[in-house]
């Protein structure tokens, strides 16, 4: 990669979004450089600055880099420094340290909620992280209809699904789900997949995601119940989550989540 020195750019680059701050390329600055200076990742810059040619990089260049200006500097968190994962809210953030949605907020000042990015940092207040949440068990969450999916008019016949926990195994998994019409409704699918979103321990793969093939039960008249159970590596964890996709079992693919829900200790 060669880094080209330009004296004039008589264009202004653009405001960075909320979440981000500006950053001027220096000599021998790549994305992998900066992403490990400032405490980011190389998809998360990448994805702020759409358009840019990470191997023709100009010293003066002002990039997007996010949580670097989104909150208090690193001297001023008085508690835990943490960089947004997939799938984070600052809702299942708060439940896995055992602070507040408010004490959150509170202590990041000028992120917005609402927009958080992978490879982002935020501070985590309280005096050091603690233990992921585990879910109580038994769990016995509902899955309900996703409505962008599924609009309440549409004439097809949307029911809901329940994930529970199978005997006293905590990393059992059972999905049954109905009703639910023929998949092809959806296009070239021949049954449904339960898919488990899954926090784990391991910070180079901090969710894992399980499929398990449903099958159907109940002819005719009948209501018909797609199923399926496995076994996982993971107990549930406040924040996990789950879907039900139409699948084509031949290729494997799955079209869009029509049910969908967070793992849930069973209620009553």
């Amino acid at each position: 990669m060669s880094i080209h020195n330009h004296s004039l750019y008589p264009e202004a680059d653009p405001p960075c979004p909320a979440g981000s701050a500006a950053h001027t390329v220096r000599a021998g600055d790549t994305f992998y450089s900066i992403a490990q200076r400032l405490g980011t990742t190389v998809a998360a810059i990448a994805a702020f600055n759409p358009g840019v040619n990470p191997n023709a990089l100009r010293v003066g260049q002002s990039l997007c880099v996010p949580g670097t200006g989104a909150g208090p500097s690193p001297g001023t968190c008085s508690g835990t420094r943490y960089t947004i994962r997939s799938g984070d809210t600052f809702y299942t953030l708060a439940a896995r340290y055992g602070v507040t949605v408010q004490a959150i907020t509170a202590a990041n000042p000028g992120v917005n909620p609402s927009r958080l990015t992978v490879g982002q940092t935020i501070c985590i207040p309280g005096t050091a992280p603690q233990q992921p949440a585990l879910i109580p068990t038994p769990f016995c969450s509902l899955l309900r209809p996703v409505l962008a999916v599924i609009p309440p008019d549409a004439d097809i016949p949307i029911g809901s699904a329940t994930v529970r926990q199978v005997a006293m195994s905590t990393r059992a998994y059972t999905i049954a789900a109905a009703p639910l019409p023929n998949p092809s409704a959806f296009g070239d699918y021949d049954s449904y997949a339960g898919v488990l979103s899954l926090i784990t321990d391991n910070p180079a793969a901090p969710r894992e995601t399980v499929t398990i093939r449903l099958v159907a039960s109940g002819f005719g008249d009948q209501l018909i119940t797609w199923s399926g159970t496995t076994i996982t590596a993971w107990p549930p964890i406040v924040g996990d989550t789950a879907e039900i996709r139409p699948l084509n079992t031949g290729s494997g693919s799955q079209g869009s989540a029509l049910l969908h829900g967070d793992l849930l200790p069973c209620q009553g």
